[in-house]
């Protein structure tokens, strides 16, 4: 049987065939992968750059706005956490309550006040009156002062003649007028100037003093001259 041989021959070339193309497959993977590897490296790192292209007038980004921009985006939050409004709302019902109180007070301050104000109207209408009394009465009393006043410069006056006449009389007959009567006319002069005084400065007491001074040296001169 000769065919048996001649099939076992083929499988062997078969198989020595397909072994051979399997190391010449591996082989030429191992040659040709390390070879692309260095290819797409030595492509990738000779490939030009792109030149940048230079902003013209129309074409120029607008950096105005970019700083604030950048300035939000980085700058650091600053704010402060907003305070309770509670304790001011409480200090307002606080504040709102205490002026109700001091109004309250000062209603019953003024309510005790206003008997007090009207007493002390009273007593200065009172004072009012009465000053105004009295300067009436002072008033009639320095006018009648001023009209005895008058009648007294009268008197001295005719009193000064009638005694003027006698010394000049009594001189010539070589003596003089009695010494009482020099000195009552004497201090007569006087005292009207100081009676004249107080009229003027409204002294009713003192005015009233010299008064009396007055008409007792005038009495004693009238006394003396038979009047």
């Amino acid at each position: 049987m000769p065919v048996a041989p001649a099939s076992t021959g083929h499988r062997g070339l078969y198989m020595t065939l397909g072994a051979l193309i399997v190391v010449a497959v591996l082989v030429a993977a191992g040659l040709y992968i390390p070879k692309m590897s260095r290819t797409h490296a030595a492509s990738g790192s000779a490939q030009p750059l792109a030149p940048t292209p230079i902003p013209t007038a129309a074409t120029a980004p607008d950096t105005t706005a970019a700083p604030p921009a950048a300035a939000a985006t980085t700058a650091p939050d600053t704010s402060t956490p907003a305070p309770d409004a509670t304790p001011a709302a409480a200090t307002s019902d606080d504040t709102a309550a205490k002026p109700s109180a001091a109004s309250t007070k000062a209603s019953a301050n003024v309510g005790q006040a206003a008997p007090a104000n009207s007493a002390a109207a009273q007593l200065a209408a009172q004072q009012a009156a009465r000053e105004a009394a009295q300067r009436a009465a002072d008033d009639q009393a320095l006018e009648q002062l001023d009209h005895d006043n008058g009648l007294l410069g009268t008197r001295i006056s005719s009193a000064d003649a009638i005694l003027d006449t006698m010394k000049k009389s009594q001189a010539q007959a070589g003596y003089g007028l009695r010494g009482d009567i020099s000195s009552a006319q004497e201090r007569l002069h006087m005292n009207s100037a100081k009676l004249d005084a107080a009229i003027q400065n409204r002294d009713i007491k003192g005015a009233k003093h010299f008064m009396e001074l007055c008409d007792r040296d005038m009495d004693t001169i009238d006394k003396f001259l038979n009047r």
